[in-house]
């Protein structure tokens, strides 16, 4: 139940003071930081599950103010027995907040994709359709499992091809994008 070593990097992750950290105690330590995270039950759980366990550990913790770290535990081990475990443990709130707004982002765009009126379609390079939404099939009268068969010049009649090819060479490739036009 005691804490052996640690670091400045923990106690200022922790925002633990230094009374407290030269204490040494484990449970002093958890009840001080259980007043810090989102679920202190399942926070105060996990570290008797580990306790009792001999095997890695990696999850992430929430905090109320909005922090997350990952949580990584270890047995130690030496002349075959288990004598302690160690916890490291990283901030990753910046990057669970860029995926949190990463998902939020592809979820407002997904829901726009799926209920506009207008038909969209997207291909890459070689010509192969990678998305559409129900419009584009509507309009183009094929069902999911035609179009993902069949490239864009498949579906576009022949006397469009030198247009679009001057149209990608001219405007998709120098700028990433073309001028609106119409076509049958």
């Amino acid at each position: 139940g005691g804490v052996v070593q640690s670091n400045a990097r923990f106690a200022a992750l922790w925002r633990i003071p230094p009374d407290l950290l030269e204490a040494k105690d484990d449970k002093q330590l958890i009840a001080f930081i259980l007043d810090q995270v989102a679920d202190p039950e399942g926070f105060q759980s996990k570290v008797n599950e580990l306790y009792q366990s001999a095997r890695d550990s990696r999850d992430e913790i929430r905090f109320k103010d909005g922090r997350v770290y990952e949580r990584f535990s270890c047995p130690v081990v030496s002349e075959g027995r288990e004598v302690g475990r160690i916890w490291d443990f990283r901030d990753i709130t910046v990057r669970t907040q860029a995926d949190e707004a990463l998902r939020a982002s592809e979820a407002k765009y997904r829901l726009l994709h799926d209920s506009m009126r207008d038909a969209f379609v997207s291909v890459d390079m070689e010509g192969r359709i990678t998305d559409y939404n129900d419009s584009y099939l509507n309009m183009i009268g094929y069902g999911p499992e035609e179009i993902s068969a069949l490239t864009y010049k498949d579906i576009t009649p022949a006397r469009w091809h030198a247009m679009e090819t001057a149209i990608v060479e001219q405007q998709v490739l120098p700028r990433g994008y073309s001028d609106i036009y119409e076509k049958e």
